[in-house]
């Protein structure tokens, strides 16, 4: 088999939403780079939100904020940054509107008042309904949080994303307000609640970052594999050459995916590898 290079999203696919990662990922993974080929983690998170377990895999590369930042081997290839004058209008807007949000930087998330209280609540609320997960979920949780941070100012020259909560105000009226300047959708974590989402640079998503990656490696989207479960994986899954859409997946992901594997919680990640050919 030629060299393959696959991406994985994380949350959903090669984690479940408690932060959980089955044995068996952790051998497709492990096996599939044995074997030559390239795994790289494509993810909505921020660089620095990749804890936990997702960031334990050793891997070939990183793609983080959807697309927003690319390394390879540890090394940053390519960057890119939300406007200013956009990440202005957004806070003014989600002031107005009491809407908590978290400005995402590679290296820290800087947080509205009020965020950090946000998430220990739903920590709590996540590991009463899942005891069985309570380390699992506190170490991910802890994670995230270890990373955020306020500050005086808001108006960064160095967020690539963006997440929010406790919206009042739905996608598509969100979507309304910002126009083209942005890309708005909600979030796949069920139990951060309905009224929260992410929002993305215009012509920057997974698929632009991946592209980065081809470019840099001189390798040819011809033997590229994507795996995912949410919007934000759409670009990617249609841009692969082979675009995998877990069992878990969103229907509209699974729409569009060539194939679908099983759920994350039942071994979707390494039955699939080993239907590729990618472990033999």
């Amino acid at each position: 088999m030629d060299r393959k290079i696959i991406f994985c999203d994380v949350d959903g696919t090669l984690i479940n939403h408690h932060g959980v990662m089955l044995e068996s990922t952790r051998e497709a993974i492990k096996g599939a780079r044995a074997n030559g080929h390239l795994v790289f983690i494509c993810t909505g998170r921020s660089r620095a939100e990749l804890v936990g377990k997702a960031n334990e895999l050793e891997v070939d590369g990183r793609i983080c904020s959807a697309g927003g930042h690319v390394e390879i081997q540890d090394q940053i290839i390519r960057q890119e940054f939300m406007p200013v004058e956009t990440i202005k209008h957004i806070i003014d807007f989600f002031k107005a509107h009491q809407i908590q949000f978290c400005l995402e930087a590679p290296d820290k998330t800087y947080v509205s008042e009020g965020t950090v209280e946000f998430f220990r609540e739903i920590t709590k609320r996540d590991i009463a309904r899942h005891p069985e997960n309570k380390e699992s979920i506190q170490k991910q949780a802890e994670g995230f949080m270890g990373h955020m941070t306020s500050a005086e100012s808001l108006e960064r020259e160095d967020i690539c994303k963006i997440l929010y909560f406790n919206s009042k105000l739905t996608t598509e009226q969100l979507q309304a307000e910002f126009k083209d300047e942005v890309v708005i959708l909600p979030n796949s974590m069920a139990y951060w609640g309905s009224g929260s989402g992410e929002i993305m640079m215009l012509d920057v998503h997974k698929a632009t970052g991946i592209q980065h990656v081809l470019t840099y490696l001189g390798m040819n989207q011809k033997d590229t594999l994507g795996y995912g479960d949410s919007l934000n994986d759409m670009e990617m899954v249609q841009f692969v050459n082979i675009g995998i859409a877990m069992g878990n997946a969103c229907d509209a992901l699974k729409e569009v995916a060539d194939e679908i594997t099983e759920t994350v919680d039942n071994e979707g990640i390494y039955k699939s590898f080993k239907l590729q050919g990618l472990l033999d």
